[in-house]
């Protein structure tokens, strides 16, 4: 049971930073260097996780031994479609002159 927990929060944990870096625009990542390293970390642990959300799609009897488990099966492509969506949004920077003259 509380690997299943731990299993959740960092799964939404995840989502939660992902939506943190969206904030910053490409003048913050320039400018200070231990921001950009934050991202690259967090794109790094983005990818990690996803591949994690993958075995556990493809596993069959995830957390326990003999009990199939089909919501914690369903919830990790719930949160992998999430993922493919986040990690957009954490790699692409906004740019705060979008429109050129």
């Amino acid at each position: 049971m509380v690997i299943v927990l731990i299993y959740y929060v960092t799964s939404i944990a995840t989502l939660f930073v992902c939506y943190y870096f969206r904030r910053f625009t490409l003048k913050d990542y320039k400018y200070n260097n231990l921001l950009k390293w934050k991202r690259r970390i967090i794109i790094i642990w983005t990818y990690l996780i996803a591949a994690f959300q993958i075995s556990v799609f493809s596993e069959r009897k995830i957390f326990s031994y003999n009990v199939d488990n089909y919501f914690i099966l369903y919830s990790a492509v719930i949160f992998l479609i999430f993922y493919l969506f986040s990690l957009d949004w954490v790699e692409t920077i906004k740019h705060p002159f979008n429109k050129f003259k």
